[in-house]
């Protein structure tokens, strides 16, 4: 699978080498250049922008955002717009559950996918295994469920 993946502080850099891993093919942005560098030299590929990364995913496309809580509704409002239907963020910022929900309502009415996984364990379990809490539609969660299950500890993931 295929993910672009924005975000890579503490939890976002060892969830990308977990991911990679595990096989993932993992193309990422961060403003941090020295971040880039680094996860560059395990294996995925580094962009310049979000929209570089957007443009060079396979439809239907998997966006996973791993940053801060508040910079979430930033990095969304550059991303959405570049998205088409069918394609599915994946929002792992540890967000409140009211905002993950006002989120969701704006990005499914532009019938693009939306799913919240709260990450669970610090850096070591976001590259060790992680314990993840994964919202939104049912249906979306099934799609990835196999995803959530290898970058968690054994059991360590479910559907809230």
């Amino acid at each position: 699978m295929k993910i672009g993946y924005i975000g890579l502080g503490k939890m976002g850099n060892n969830m990308v080498l977990n991911l990679l891993e595990k096989g993932y093919d993992i193309t990422a942005f961060d403003p941090n250049t020295e971040a880039g560098k680094n996860i560059s030299a395990e294996g995925a590929k580094m962009v310049n922008s979000i929209s570089e990364l957007i443009s060079l995913l396979p439809a239907p496309r998997v966006v996973w955002i791993m940053v801060p809580h508040q910079a979430v509704d930033g990095v969304l409002a550059e991303v959405v717009p570049l998205l088409s239907a069918s394609d599915t963020i994946i929002e792992g910022g540890n967000s409140s559950y009211k905002e993950s929900m006002r989120r969701a309502r704006e990005v499914e009415a532009k019938s693009i996918g939306f799913l919240d996984a709260g990450v669970s364990g610090g850096p070591g379990g976001a590259r060790n295994g992680a314990c993840v809490m994964v919202g939104g539609r049912k249906e979306l969660f099934d799609k990835f469920e196999s995803l959530f299950r290898d970058i968690s500890v054994k059991n360590g993931y479910g559907y809230m």
